[in-house]
């Protein structure tokens, strides 16, 4: 096999392959996708040996990209650096201007990889993607990443409003065990959308100790953002002058606004003519958005009929899910991993699951728990 066998035609995007096209390319047929993303134990992309790759697959397509992140925002001062300096963050690398990554992709007897730093996604047609991934990862350099603090900042008012900074424990929750399994495509789209430079409205519903605010807590560990945690005392002023004026200094923030059903009620209820939903509408959508970039977490356990149906508008609404008790099977899973017996085990919430006392559970196991 040859690279110019590999029809690259559309299989670009702006500079990076895009890998279902690419497979595309050469198949004419839909892959499956196989997608494991890494927490602890990251890819070593800088330290790859290409020609061992090579050598492990002598027939394949093998190519190393580096892409630049302009959706990124810089914390780095440029003019602070020197000319050939270079800052690592994030597993991203800031050079002359632009964050740095790189991408890993190989093509071999119609399987196709692309290994990020922190991502394996496997394209394949009929091969076992697990022994696929096993082999794959077992070959790479790999890099322990130290658990750091997450940070997110409270507003608060005293003749203006500013923030209070404050760190909170890094998160790390596995998503397929956690959550039932329509969540996961869900918590990608959460994923990309909050990366990307747009401005928009996520919507997590659902009975209290079903996950939101650990999904909350874990989304702060490992997306980088501005996070800006906001009061229903505080939302219900979103549309003032002040706020506009606050808004303003924290641009391509995300704004996150736990249990705020009574800021999202349907304007006809009678509480949303305070205008803080209108502006919520305003910068989540429309000419204010491109001003603005900013984004919307918004927590509640009511109905979704009760919710303004504006908000819910396609281009607006990027992600809007409801969180329920997990489903017995990963319930009767959750349990067993934590020790406990149940002799007949039902649906359960979280909460419940991390929270569950039982005369069977050991005294020398120390409970597991995260927040909700």
């Amino acid at each position: 096999m040859d690279v110019k066998d590999f029809k690259w035609i559309d299989s670009f995007d702006n500079g990076a392959i895009s890998d279902t096209k690419a497979y595309l390319g050469i198949n004419n047929i839909p892959p499956n996708r196989f997608i494991n993303r890494l927490d602890k134990i990251l890819i070593d992309l800088e330290q790859l040996n290409l020609e061992e790759i090579k050598q492990k697959f002598p027939n394949a397509i093998v190519s190393l990209i580096t892409i630049h992140n302009e959706s990124k925002n810089s914390s780095v001062e440029e003019e602070e650096l020197e000319e050939d300096e270079l800052v690592d963050e994030d597993n991203e690398i800031y050079v002359q201007g632009s964050w740095q990554s790189s991408i890993l992709n190989i093509y071999n007897n119609d399987v196709f990889y692309v290994i990020e730093s922190d991502t394996i996604s496997i394209y394949y047609d009929k091969d076992n993607p697990y022994l696929l991934y096993k082999e794959i990862y077992e070959m790479l350099p790999k890099k322990e990443v130290k658990p750091k603090e997450a940070e997110i900042k409270l507003v608060a008012y005293s003749d203006e409003y500013y923030t209070i900074s404050s760190k909170i424990k890094s998160s790390s929750i596995d998503i397929d065990e956690n959550y039932n399994d329509d969540f996961k495509p869900v918590f990608e789209d959460i994923t990309n959308f909050l990366s990307d430079r747009k401005s928009g409205l996520i919507i997590l519903r659902g009975e209290k100790g079903t996950g939101k605010t650990s999904l909350i807590r874990y989304l702060i560990s490992i997306v980088p953002k501005n996070y800006i945690l906001v009061t229903n005392a505080v939302a219900e002023h979103l549309a003032s002058p002040e706020f506009i004026s606050f808004m303003l200094d924290h641009k391509d923030s995300v704004f996150i606004l736990e249990d705020c059903e009574q800021i999202l009620m349907k304007r006809t209820d009678g509480f949303g003519a305070n205008g803080a939903i209108a502006n919520i509408l305003n910068m989540s959508d429309g000419l204010m958005s491109d001003i603005f970039n900013v984004k919307f977490i918004c927590t509640f356990n009511a109905d979704i009929e009760k919710i303004d149906e504006a908000l819910l508008r396609k281009g607006r609404c990027f992600a809007n899910y409801e969180f329920k008790p997990l489903n017995v099977n990963k319930t009767k899973f959750l349990l067993n991993k934590l020790g406990i017996k149940v002799d007949k085990v039902q649906e359960m919430t979280l909460a419940d699951i991390y929270n569950y006392e039982d005369s069977n559970y050991s005294e020398n196991k120390p409970s597991k728990k995260i927040g909700f």
